[in-house]
């Protein structure tokens, strides 16, 4: 059964948050990041394609595009919108939209335009600085305080988050019962997926997972797999990679020093690995995978 302590674990974090209005310079093909895209449309059209489908961006939809998908954005003339790119994490591990099957957008209303006005209007300094693509997100994102020091910015900060869960709720209700259930049995694997992303640097084998959740390594596997949708290793490699798109948008670390912090033998794995779920290598995500709107 889903719990609310099981909810109560999602950890958002607010990126960025930004009213903006891309022309049609916003044309990207293939753009990945370790972060989802929340998008609420104002004025004009804009087409996004993701999860084999593609979408139109209209007045008054909201739309959000989970984490580390391969996404084509394209504007034929002018669209305004109000996006902000944030993370949601379930036990400080898995996407929760990698979790939960929900519909993609649905249809906002005043309630949720006001809501987003309000999400601006308490981090006016939460906005891209540059949306240039080749840049890093180092560049493009505009520099925020690390710590909270005033009771005011406490309050900033709770209700900032109580703001972005209101306005994923409208498609959090879309998600399918056997998506809810699934989320459920997540709270089994909480040590295993903290463990996991306390040690990404580390060799990690599927005996040493299995071991942590006291489960003989077929098993565990297999109960993985039904429960978060895919096979240990590979959500080992995929939470690999998202630590390495942070670092390479980040720092000025070269890619065999960054293989090296994420847990990958040699740059050659590396490589192969990143290209698989990002479609490009690390070095031209790096010169391409800067934010953008």
């Amino acid at each position: 059964m889903l719990t609310a302590r099981m909810l109560a674990s999602l950890e958002l974090e607010i990126l960025a948050v930004e009213r903006t209005r891309p022309g049609r310079w916003w044309r990207y093909k293939d753009v990945s990041n370790p972060y989802a895209r929340l998008y609420l449309i104002t004025d004009g059209e804009a087409f996004v394609r993701h999860h084999g489908r593609r979408f139109a961006l209209r007045p008054g939809s909201l739309h959000v595009i989970p984490a580390s998908t391969r996404v084509d954005l394209h504007c034929p003339e002018v669209f305004e919108v109000l996006f902000a790119h944030f993370t949601s994490r379930l036990c400080g591990g898995p996407d929760l939209f990698s979790v939960l099957d929900c519909q993609f957008e649905t249809t906002a209303g005043q309630q949720e335009r006001n809501l987003f006005e309000r999400l601006l209007a308490l981090n006016p300094d939460a906005g891209l600085r540059d949306s240039d693509p080749y840049k890093s997100v180092a560049q493009t994102q505009a520099p925020r305080a690390a710590t909270v020091q005033s009771g005011s910015e406490v309050a900033r900060h709770v209700e900032s988050d109580g703001l972005l869960r209101q306005l994923l709720a409208p498609i959090l209700r879309t998600a399918t019962e056997r998506s809810i259930a699934r989320l459920a049995k997540i709270g089994r694997f909480e040590d295993v997926l903290g463990y996991l992303d306390d040690h990404l640097d580390e060799p990690l084998t599927l005996g040493k997972l299995a071991a942590r959740a006291h489960l003989h390594p077929t098993y565990f596997s297999d109960l993985f797999r039904l429960t978060l949708g895919v096979r240990p290793i590979d959500y080992l490699n995929r939470r690999r990679v998202e630590r390495a798109q942070v670092l390479l948008g980040t720092t000025s670390l070269s890619v065999k020093r960054i293989a090296a912090r994420v847990g990958f033998p040699s740059a050659a794995h590396f490589c192969r690995v990143f290209k698989k779920y990002c479609g490009q290598t690390p070095g031209d995500y790096r010169a391409m995978g800067g934010a953008t709107v």
